[in-house]
């Protein structure tokens, strides 16, 4: 009888403990979400057919993830950059593939669920892993459309199981690039066509 009751106030403490960690409404969530940003301004030179061309482009980003609402967590994050100045009059695609970029675009839309040491991942987001991986070396960071489940229940490992079917490159050619596709607006997600399931195991 001594044994049952000690296990039951441990499982009231528990239970006490996860809750205190949450939020009680969704009103709570939202209300302690966390905005942070980043303000950006990246020059690059480089030669070109014996002339160097140059890109001046500023921009940044603008994120917002919601508080604990039973495991539950929203996210966003807003990308926008603009091209200050360029030399580009005799190579306007020296930079198409990574600087020469004005606009903006929803890079990160997702709901993700935590149970324990698992947690899956909906909608868009920023992915990194040693086999898939989003560069955030240019104005614009790149970022996936899918499902990402991740677990660290073995020690020193994490274990991905990932769906991803649409990618946001650094501007509109390189999405393009990426996709052996032509066609689309700049900065749109477009369908990854020969780029499906991902499975990864690492340490």
């Amino acid at each position: 009888m001594r044994k049952m009751t000690k296990l039951s106030l441990v499982a009231c403490i528990t239970m006490a403990t996860t809750q205190g960690f949450s939020a009680d409404t969704l009103a709570g969530a939202f209300s302690e979400g966390k905005v942070s940003g980043e303000i950006k301004s990246q020059y690059f030179q480089k030669e070109v057919s014996d002339k160097k061309v140059n890109i001046w482009t500023n921009g940044g980003n603008l994120s917002y993830v919601t508080g604990d609402f039973y495991g539950l967590k929203a996210g966003a994050t807003f990308q926008v950059a603009s091209v200050t100045a360029s030399d580009l009059d005799n190579a306007t695609t020296a930079y198409d593939n990574d600087q020469n970029v004005s606009g903006a675009v929803l890079s990160e839309a997702y709901l993700a669920y935590t149970l324990g040491n698992t947690t899956a991942k909906v909608g868009r987001q920023y992915i990194s892993t040693p086999l898939v991986a989003g560069s955030g070396s240019r104005i614009f960071k790149e970022s996936f459309e899918g499902i990402v489940i991740s677990n660290t229940d073995l020690p020193n490992t994490t274990i991905v199981a990932a769906y991803v079917d649409k990618f946001q490159g650094r501007t509109d050619v390189a999405t393009k690039n990426m996709l052996f596709s032509t066609g689309g607006e700049p900065k749109q997600f477009l369908i990854l066509s020969k780029f499906k399931m991902v499975l990864i195991l690492y340490m």
